[in-house]
């Protein structure tokens, strides 16, 4: 619904282009290297700010702090329900670990690097 999910405040198509919203990565890239689509979500510049290289789970109370009660976790919470499920559970708690024990960066590249070695055999077969 166009809102930030960590504030709920409306982002506009101008404030795309002002700079007032950015992309955030949901679970920090300096800890994670997930720069696919699911760990990527639009918020406000000033909440991506404040949440630095931290989950959501673990920038709750500084984001309540400075947002007021439209930050309060189980606002965000109720929004984050609304998202796809590949984005819904990097909010929780455990997000950082779930992600560890699913293999993490290493998984996802060995499985990237699978995909593009058949592409490439099946291109060097055909020469």
């Amino acid at each position: 619904d166009r809102r930030c999910v960590y504030t709920g405040r409306m982002i506009s198509a101008a404030m795309l282009f002002s700079g007032e919203a950015e992309v955030d990565h949901i679970l920090p890239f300096s800890q994670t290297l997930d720069d696919s689509n699911g760990n990527r979500i639009l918020c406000l510049r000033e909440v991506n700010r404040i949440k630095r290289r931290r989950t959501p789970y673990e920038a709750r109370d500084d984001l309540r702090a400075r947002f007021g009660p439209d930050a309060d976790w189980e606002q965000i919470a109720a929004r984050v329900a609304r998202l796809p499920k590949e984005k819904r559970w990097r909010f929780e708690p455990d997000a950082l670990s779930r992600f560890d024990l699913e293999g993490g960066f290493l998984a996802r590249q060995l499985t990237d690097t699978q995909h593009l070695s058949r592409l490439a055999r099946e291109y060097l077969s055909a020469l």
